[in-house]
């Protein structure tokens, strides 16, 4: 901003911030103050300029200003800021009417001092020192400039509010603050401070009078102060005394702790407190106060052994019904209030559930069954409040945690009277609370029966009776199904049997359940047992020895009757039937040394049999008797070489006339013929024709061997078999004789 040279600017107040520069080369008037703040504002005033401050100048650290004409201030000059400021003088006339405080400058020697160098420096700077007048007075000033000055007499406040402190109820009426003023055409504004301070305050809009009476409206603590202004300037009062006006609503605070208890009947709760009210004139009196039932009826409380009710802190007695507690606090201008309100409800002890047993009790279970139970709710209790449900197999030993609805399977382990139990009960953890009575609950176990044993003979005959033996616990009821189905009772004796007549076919029992009548337990049973019926072992009998049997006039042997020969045949089952085979009285051709075998079977009817083979050998009804006879002995002639016939007569004394035999004809010294196989029927004749060779008498043996007839059997009698026959030599005729 600039004021040029002849021009002539008046302002009611000026304020230069950061980086503000006001260049003055006319005439400027402020009426009421100057402030330059931090962050280097500027002031400079040429040769020709006049400033005319008519209130108070204030400049602050880091600001410059160049003065070269009439710097005048009708109040107080206060540098602050020592050499942080930058002040350039020459050749300036400088009036202060008020009090000077520059610190660490001095204008009337040239000298301002550098915070920061620490050095004293002439502010004068080139030129003529300045003219400084502290404290001066009308007549001081250049006459061309009187005029300006005394024109125009800021106002003045020679009497100031009251500096007392004073309190006010907030339903009193507060003192009036007043200020005397001087000065022409002069007008007020009050204004509140939060500090001791008649600057920075808070222009109270409306409060334009010399007299001014603070409000009760907003309680709390100010400072009052007014600002004059006349045509010339203003004039501020002094702050007042602190004015407190108390406010009239009392915040007496939170209970201590949760705002809602619960608890059983004769809980005793603990102390609790309520924090330090606010609010008021500060001076409190205090009164517990309780409603029963929380009805909003309020009588003044009862403590613990009539303990006090009339400090911050309440200690409740033990309690029978719901209650409600709160503290009225009263301070010395009349207010109240209360406390926000501690509730504690207050409930019977707990009540355990109630068991429903499934099955109901009393009941006998037996092993393998399963019982469980459901529960009522239970009621009452406060604080962590637990229903207990447990359960145990061993009567009552050991507990374990139960699951409502879960089934537990009766075992062996857990056979015996009021072995499995199901307890319960409410438990509560707040203040006076008991815990529930056990309801409990029991079942007896029963094991179940003994599974009996099934047997039976297997395999049997048919069309003999199957015979099942069931053993077992006597008394025990038996279902069969199969073979029987019925239900039978194991007798005393620990057995039953069931017997099936005639069976023809394979036939079996199954046992399908057990039962004690005394328990009426059951176990479900899958037994079976299957009687075969078959015939399965082979008929036995004593085989006759082999034997031998006369040929007949044909050679044939006739098989005889070996059956008639066991005595002693048997079977398991029934009388085996024996047949042979060929059969007796079969007529077979046969010879000497042929065996024949005759196969003995037993059957028993049901597909056994079982065999021998007997050896029959056929024999002649008597031997066979021969008779070899010669015909008598020969003479030979005496040549040498001369042949002989030689005859023998072999006759069948006995046998069949179809026979057959081998023979020798032996020289005295060698078979000289041996034939076999030879046919005769009847009485066979046999030559030879013998050779003298030497003329000597020579004898011929003829010997019949294995002689058999039609039968191929061979002789018995050999005692006729052989004969000689002599040829003698007669060499003088050649003749043959006999004897």
């Amino acid at each position: 901003m600039t004021i040029a040279s002849g021009d002539t600017v008046e302002v009611y107040s000026l304020h230069l911030g950061q980086d503000g520069i006001l260049d003055v080369e006319g005439t400027l008037i402020i009426n009421t103050d100057l402030t330059m703040v931090n962050n280097e504002p500027e002031l400079a005033a040429g040769s020709n300029a006049l400033i005319i401050i008519r209130g108070n100048a204030v400049i602050s650290n880091r600001v410059e200003i160049d003065l070269s004409s009439y710097f005048i201030v009708l109040g107080n000059f206060t540098i602050d800021g020592g050499g942080a400021t930058d002040i350039d003088i020459d050749d300036a006339s400088i009036y202060v009417f008020g009090e000077f405080n520059g610190g660490s400058t001095s204008l009337d020697t040239c000298n301002s001092y550098d915070g920061y160098t620490e050095d004293y420096d002439d502010i004068c700077h080139a030129g003529t020192e300045a003219a400084f007048y502290n404290n001066a007075e009308d007549g001081i000033i250049p006459p061309q400039i009187t005029e300006l000055v005394s024109d125009c007499a800021p106002p003045t406040v020679p009497s100031h509010p009251s500096t007392s402190s004073i309190s006010y109820c907030g339903n009193e009426v507060p003192a009036a603050l007043t200020v005397v003023a001087t000065g022409d055409d002069l007008s007020y504004q009050w204004f509140s401070n939060t500090i001791n301070s008649n600057s920075g305050g808070t222009e109270l809009p409306g409060e334009i009078n010399a007299e001014y009476t603070p409000s009760t409206v907003t309680p709390g603590t100010l400072h009052f102060y007014c600002v004059v202004s006349g045509t010339c300037g203003t004039a501020t009062s002094n702050a007042s005394g602190a004015i407190t006006i108390y406010d009239t609503t009392i915040t007496s605070g939170e209970v201590g702790g949760a705002s809602e208890l619960t608890m059983c009947e004769g809980g005793n709760p603990p102390p609790f407190n309520v924090d330090l009210p606010s609010g008021g004139d500060g001076n409190y009196t205090y009164q517990w106060e309780e409603s029963e039932n929380c009805t909003g009826i309020w009588l003044n409380a009862t403590a613990q052994d009539d303990g006090s009710t009339t400090s911050l802190t309440f200690n409740p007695p033990a309690l029978y019904a719901t209650i409600c507690y709160r503290l009225k606090t009263t301070d010395g201008c009349g207010n109240t209030g209360y406390s926000t309100i501690k509730t504690y409800n207050i409930l019977p002890d707990p009540i355990s559930q109630i068991i429903i047993p499934n099955p109901e009790e009393g009941t006998t279970v037996c092993v393998e069954e399963s019982i469980s139970a459901i529960f009522t709710e239970g009621e009452g209790g406060t604080g962590t409040v637990t229903d207990l449900y447990e359960y145990s197999t061993d009567g009552g030993s050991v507990w374990s945690e139960y699951t409502p609805g879960n089934e537990i399977v009766a075992t062996d382990g857990m056979i015996g009277e009021d072995m499995i139990q199901i307890r319960t009960r409410r438990e509560a953890t707040g203040s006076g609370c008991n815990n529930g009575e056990w309801n409990m609950i029991a079942w007896s176990v029963a094991g179940l029966p003994t599974a009996p044993n099934l047997s039976a003979s297997s395999p049997i005959c048919p069309n003999s009776e199957a015979v099942f033996s069931i053993t077992g616990t006597p008394g025990d009821i038996v279902t069969c199904e199969g073979a029987s189905s019925e239900m039978v009772t194991i007798g005393a004796e620990g057995t039953i049997n069931i017997t099936v007549p005639d069976v023809t076919a394979d036939i079996s029992l199954t046992l399908t359940r057990v039962e004690n009548p005394a328990t009426n337990c059951s176990r479900e049973l899958d037994i079976t047992k299957t009687i075969l019926v078959e015939d399965i072992e082979e008929p036995t009998f004593t085989c006759p020895d082999a034997g031998s049997v006369f040929f007949d006039s044909f050679c044939q042997v006739t098989i005889p009757d070996l059956v008639s020969e066991i005595t002693i045949a048997e079977d398991n089952c029934r009388t085996p039937t024996v047949t042979q085979s060929p059969v007796a009285g079969t007529a077979l051709p046969s010879h000497a040394g042929l065996e024949h075998t005759v196969t003995i079977t037993a059957n028993d009817g049901n597909g056994n049999t079982s065999s021998c083979h007997v050896i029959i050998t056929g024999v002649p009804s008597s031997p066979i008797d021969i008779e070899v006879v010669d015909l008598g002995n020969f003479c030979q002639s005496g040549e040498t070489g001369t042949t002989t016939e030689i005859t023998w007569q072999v006759s069948l004394l006995s046998g069949t006339t179809d026979w057959t035999f081998d023979y020798a004809i032996h020289d005295g010294i060698s078979d000289v013929v041996f034939e076999t196989g030879i046919v005769a029927s009847g009485n066979t004749m046999i030559t030879y024709h013998a050779t003298n060779e030497t003329a000597a008498h020579k004898t011929f043996t003829l010997t019949i061997t294995n002689v058999a007839d039609a039968c191929g059997t061979g002789e018995s009698n050999t005692e006729n078999n052989s004969d000689q026959v002599t040829v003698y030599g007669v060499p003088d005729t050649g003749n043959i004789l006999t004897n």
